[in-house]
């Protein structure tokens, strides 16, 4: 039979136990720190993943919106994840961990693309604000606010905004010395639309070709332009013989005479007639072929315009 244990020993070994269970407590203390500590990483991983799977998400929509379903993949793992931390599964720890690894990747290399762009293409990041600006601003209407004289209350009115041809060209010479984002501030309009400008600017100087007058006229490249003046001095013989040159082709088309025809139509029948079109070498030519040798003032009497009809095609 045992001695009885003294107290000095009931003390030493009541000690020893409090020890033994402040360092349990310690541990346990610790180990809930690191797991608190491992969720709140995770979790802030998780947190730049998802913002970075978003970025990518309106980014693959704006350019690339045929390969939207590849974001599908680390939307359903950023889901999985967020569900397993709520449930505070410590059988997940390790896939979490690897899932939050690949999103912190996955951040980094949006955050390098981001940063190639920003620093070195700032163009393309500005071109996307451009685009998101057009899309919420129409082109063709303006709203401006406008007072009624008898009511005096103010009433939100449209107003279709017509420019100029000139004012287009002006526009155009602008951006191609600047450029289109400055063009269209300056003339307040859209970057698509001063896009648009340019890709029209034929038809444009046509338009301001057609409006002067005078010396202000200018001579544009290639094209037939229509010619009436009825023939008192003297007549030009039936054309025959003559075969039309190749540019010339066969302009039947929105009531023009073609160039087969007009060998065989009378000259007065041909002059007088307000839906011709030809050009100055070919009629130089039928009337060398007469004989009538014209100086370049008679020949540009026979090309005497209208104002109205002056169109180039």
């Amino acid at each position: 039979m045992d001695p009885p244990a003294t107290k000095q020993q009931l003390q030493r070994q009541f000690q020893a136990e409090e020890r033994a269970h402040q360092l349990h407590l310690h541990h346990s203390h610790h180990c809930l720190l690191g797991r608190l500590h491992l969720l709140s990483g995770m979790k802030l991983l998780i947190f730049v993943g998802m913002l970075a799977i978003i970025g990518i998400l309106v980014l693959e929509s704006l350019y690339f919106r045929k390969a939207i379903f590849v974001l599908l993949i680390p939307t359903f793992v950023t889901i999985s994840t967020v569900v397993a931390i709520l449930k505070q599964s410590h059988q997940l720890v390790w896939p979490i961990i690897g899932i939050s690894f690949f999103h912190m990747f996955l951040a980094t290399y949006a955050f390098l693309i981001f940063s190639y762009y920003f620093f070195f293409k700032p163009l393309y990041i500005i071109m996307v604000l451009n685009w998101a600006f057009d899309s919420s601003n129409s082109e063709s209407e303006v709203e401006e606010l406008q007072l009624h004289h008898d009511e005096g209350a103010p009433v939100n009115r449209k107003r279709k905004r017509n420019n100029e041809a000139a004012t287009k060209l002006e526009a155009i010479m602008w951006a191609y010395a600047n450029s289109i984002r400055s063009a269209a501030r300056k003339f307040k309009v859209t970057r698509s639309v001063v896009q648009r400008w340019m890709k029209q600017e034929n038809e444009l100087n046509c338009q301001v070709n057609t409006m002067a007058r005078g010396s202000e006229r200018k001579r544009l490249d290639g094209g037939w332009r229509p010619f009436h003046s009825v023939f008192s001095l003297f007549q030009l013989p039936t054309y025959t013989a003559t075969t039309p040159p190749p540019q010339m082709g066969n302009k039947g088309v929105g009531g023009y005479i073609s160039s087969s025809k007009m060998l065989n139509e009378p000259p007065i029948v041909l002059i007088s007639s307000n839906n011709n079109r030809a050009s100055n070498t070919w009629l130089e030519q039928q009337i060398e072929q007469a004989d009538a040798l014209l100086s370049q003032k008679a020949v540009d009497w026979l090309f005497e315009l209208n104002h109205e009809k002056d169109q180039w095609i």
